[in-house]
């Protein structure tokens, strides 16, 4: 999970927050921010998954346009004031946790009073928010909340290397290379593995799952290129096509679901898509420890 959480509304300011996002990403990597829960698992309580994603993050992000406060259900009430309201679940469990809350104020609006938010929510009126304009103010808006964000997150986002291809000594900040490992069930995997012992503990602990109901568990939307799962005939195909295996399709590898489909998993996990397995597993309940490199 990204150490930044970006809550929105789609409503109010999508376009907003994939910039938002983007500046962000370009500074601090991908695999630390978290924008889109792309997917929650039918059967899954919706609010407890959406809690679980929150409480992995160091810094939550709250992205305020013209109509963050007044957006309506299609009954015409509105939608803050639903308990499970997806933006009112999010805002929340990061106050409870007193996980830093940034309001990120668009067009000029300002902070929302208290007797305007819900209780839970109330104490978000006291968070010194930033402004973030259009261009051409945009990137400097930016830098400024960025320069707030590093207050609160751990060291080693990103790490120095002495020296350039110039010649010269001064110090190049480049992104770090990624070298996480997990623990899980007491074994180290990296990302690849790691999602093929998740894939395999579900069905180890639900024998009675069909490859439908796994996909579901485990949505397309994790990985939007390949999917988490797919039937090992499909896999095999896609790797005779391109010449690249997609998938971990070694005989070693290949599980099987209960109506007695052979399945494989998709194997091109990084930084940025691993995220999304570890929110998932968090919510079935499997522990999982980073190990950084």
């Amino acid at each position: 999970m990204g150490s930044i959480f970006i809550s929105y509304r789609r409503s109010d300011s999508a376009f907003e927050s994939g910039a938002i996002y983007d500046r962000l990403a370009s500074h601090f990597g991908k695999h630390k921010v978290f924008k889109d829960i792309y997917a929650i698992p039918l059967g899954v309580d919706f609010a407890e998954y959406l809690d679980q994603a929150v409480s992995k993050c160091q810094v939550l992000l709250v992205i305020i346009g013209r109509t963050w406060l007044t957006t309506t259900e299609d009954d015409g009430t509105r939608r803050l004031g639903n308990p499970n309201d997806f933006v009112r679940i999010e805002v929340a469990s990061a106050l409870r946790r007193n996980i830093p809350v940034i309001p990120l104020l668009l067009y000029g609006v300002v902070m929302p009073k208290a007797s305007d938010l819900p209780e839970e929510l109330q104490p978000l009126a006291r968070r010194n928010g930033a402004q973030v304009r259009p261009d051409p103010d945009f990137h400097q808006d930016m830098n400024k909340v960025i320069e707030g964000i590093e207050y609160y997150l751990k060291p080693s986002i990103r790490e120095t290397v002495e020296g350039d291809h110039s010649g010269n000594n001064t110090p190049v900040v480049r992104p770090g290379k990624d070298k996480t490992r997990y623990e899980f069930r007491g074994k180290i995997y990296p990302k690849n593995q790691l999602v093929l012992a998740v894939v395999r503990q579900y069905l180890q602990d639900n024998p009675g799952t069909n490859f439908e109901a796994l996909r579901q568990v485990f949505p397309d939307e994790l990985h939007r290129s390949f999917g988490v799962v797919a039937p090992l005939a499909q896999a095999k195909a896609i790797r005779d096509k391109t010449g690249y295996k997609r998938h971990l399709i070694e005989d070693n590898e290949v599980l099987k679901t209960a109506n007695g489909v052979s399945i494989a998993v998709c194997n091109q996990w990084g930084i940025g898509s691993i995220g999304n397995i570890l929110s998932i597993a968090g919510v079935l309940g499997y522990e999982i420890k980073e190990i950084k490199g």
